[in-house]
């Protein structure tokens, strides 16, 4: 970390800065490097407090000052980096454990922009760490390079896994097990036995049949059901 915030510090002094606003004491500077002055970076910046921010929020996502603030620090004569601008996660008292302590307010402001920069710069935080652990050997190279990538190849499904879910749309509940008559469905029903399913025409009950009493004698060997459709069969008896 020392030297990339010393390579951070060396762009710095080829950077021209230049006051283009000043308003209740916040300044607005104006930063370019001398030969590419048609690409410019805002900063903003509180004397006073020592408080700014940069238009390309590189301590915002990465946590370390940028080359831009380094070179209006100097222009406004502050030689000595704030302390607030020194995260704790860049020092050797850093612990593993600070970021176990913060996942439960980022997982609650997860749908907002806020919530959004917290979880990439831990995953950022994290990927920093696997690299430069690999770069040790050229064994922990292998492993960490392969366990990049079967992490990315899960994180990829638990992605295409939320987008199949979120696209599902369920079956209406009060739908399930409802009996047609109930969906405003009209079961046709024979006008001889009042059993849905046939007609009076092709009616077995009736059919080589005498007269009422000879229903009714067949109707003793048969059992009521209840039908898919919520009318009641007849079944014969074994």
């Amino acid at each position: 970390m020392f030297t990339i915030f010393q390579d951070e510090l060396f762009e710095s002094l080829v950077l021209a800065v230049k006051l283009t606003g000043a308003d209740e004491g916040s300044h607005t500077y104006e930063v370019a490097r001398f030969d590419e002055e048609h690409k410019v970076y805002f900063v903003a910046l509180n004397v006073s407090k020592q408080i700014g921010s940069c238009s390309c929020k590189m301590f915002e996502f990465e946590g370390i000052l940028c080359r831009h603030m380094l070179a209006v620090f100097k222009a406004t004569n502050i030689f000595t980096l704030p302390l607030h601008f020194i995260l704790k996660r860049w020092t050797r008292s850093a612990k593993d454990e600070a970021i176990l302590d913060i996942m439960p307010c980022v997982e609650m402001q997860g749908n907002s922009q806020k919530g959004k920069n917290s979880q990439y710069n831990i995953l950022y935080q994290e990927a920093i760490k696997c690299a430069e652990e690999g770069m040790a050997s050229d064994h922990s190279f292998k492993v960490a390079l392969s366990a990049l990538r079967e992490a990315r190849i899960k994180i990829i499904g638990a992605k295409n896994n939320a987008i199949s879910a979120q696209n599902l749309k369920p079956w209406p509940a009060q739908a399930t097990g409802m009996r047609a008559t109930q969906l405003g469905v009209r079961t046709r029903l024979c006008a001889k036995c009042k059993c849905p399913g046939h007609d009076s025409h092709t009616c077995l009950w009736l059919k080589d049949s005498g007269p009422s009493s000879s229903l009714d004698h067949q109707k003793e060997n048969f059992v009521c059901t209840d039908s898919p459709c919520g009318m009641g069969d007849d079944i014969p008896l074994k």
